[in-house]
């Protein structure tokens, strides 16, 4: 039996063999459940769809057993078969899975074949999570994939950004949307995928007062994944053009001054190629950040040992570096960004390694 995902309407699928007449109505009726059941489905598709496909990949028929689920842990923490091509439809050599993502992905997948009655022994079990718990060494001792390899982009390259050639030509809507969106990761330290995207910030998220911006956003980590966390920050009023709050305050005008826009409106909207707002006033998605920054630190003429580096995640490294440089607590900023203060110190030290001095 091999469990699928339909693309289209993310409603599962599946391809039935002789395996199936064994199965009983328990199991059947669990099978049931799970192909209606797209709410519960939706968080781990993704996951389960790399494991079916190599499983495809590697010809491995039947019901999914242990010992694949074993072996594919062992190659995704290696870099077999762990980067999707879109184009091609299929898995490829890439970099090693972190240890975290594939903890996330076991838990997916056994959560998926639990509800098809697929269960395994404690031995079994056991057996698993012996494999994933070894992923997190190499011989050595070190970590299979580095912490934090992304550039952290630091307020005076942010600005260099705001201010470089292909943001100041782009279209208004678009320019302002742009620096708002710079402004807002650095002042906020968040993640990604807590400022753009369907769980990302909202009109309704933001209000202004004579004190300056309110701002609350959610939070992804600590076993939440909705609205029903958030941390509550507050940008101060500057007179500055160039101030956070300034170029967040200036795109808020701008987007409000458009009919259709509501509370449930996300905050950074996709654009058309005029660079005008999309009709359908739907997120930004996270995939598209690093581009951005890439595109924007060229034209400030950045380093190209910076540029490099560059991910989405280099504004949320900048940010935790900012602050502690300029010595506030750690205690307060894993308060703001959600990390851990061991996390804080580890981009602290690589911000004066060799690695990251490319101009920071």
């Amino acid at each position: 039996m091999i469990i699928s995902i339909h693309q289209e309407s993310n409603a599962p699928v599946v391809h039935r063999n002789q395996d199936d007449l064994g199965l009983s109505e328990r199991a059947k009726a669990r099978l049931k459940s799970l192909y209606t059941d797209t709410d519960t489905y939706k968080g781990y598709q993704s996951d389960f769809r790399v494991f079916q496909q190599w499983r495809i990949q590697n010809k491995r028929s039947g019901a999914p057993t242990a010992d694949d689920l074993c072996n594919f842990i062992a190659d995704q923490s290696e870099g077999i078969l762990s980067s999707f091509n879109r184009t091609k439809g299929i898995l490829e050599d890439g970099g090693c899975v972190a240890h975290s993502t594939l903890s996330r992905r076991r838990a997916a997948i056994l959560s998926i074949l639990g509800k098809a009655g697929i269960e395994f022994s404690k031995d079994e079990s056991a057996r698993i999570a012996d494999i994933l718990a070894s992923c997190k060494l190499v011989e050595a001792g070190e970590p299979l994939r580095k912490r934090g390899a992304a550039t952290p982009l630091m307020p005076a390259h942010v600005g260099e950004m705001i201010r470089c050639p292909a943001m100041q030509s782009a279209a208004r809507f678009k320019r302002l949307r742009d620096q708002a969106l710079l402004a807002f990761f650095l002042v906020t330290g968040a993640r990604k995928s807590e400022l753009l995207g369907r769980k990302g910030v909202v009109v309704g998220d933001i209000s202004f007062d004579k004190n300056g911006m309110a701002y609350k956003r959610i939070v992804l980590k600590k076993g939440f994944n909705s609205r029903q966390k958030t941390f509550k920050g507050r940008v101060p009023p500057n007179s500055s053009k160039t101030s956070a709050y300034q170029l967040i305050k200036q795109y808020y005008d701008e987007l409000m001054a458009h009919n259709g826009v509501n509370e449930e409106t996300p905050f950074f909207i996709r654009l058309n190629r005029n660079g005008e707002p999309h009709p359908s006033f739907s997120a930004v998605s996270p995939r598209k950040l690093s581009d951005w920054l890439i595109h924007y630190a060229i034209s400030a003429n950045l380093p190209d040992s910076t540029i490099e580096h560059l991910k989405g995640h280099s504004l949320r490294v900048g940010a935790v570096v900012y602050l502690y440089e300029i010595g506030m607590d750690k205690r307060k900023i894993s308060e703001i960004t959600g990390q851990t203060e061991a996390t804080i110190e580890h981009y602290a030290k690589q911000r004066k390694s060799m690695s990251y001095d490319g101009g920071l």
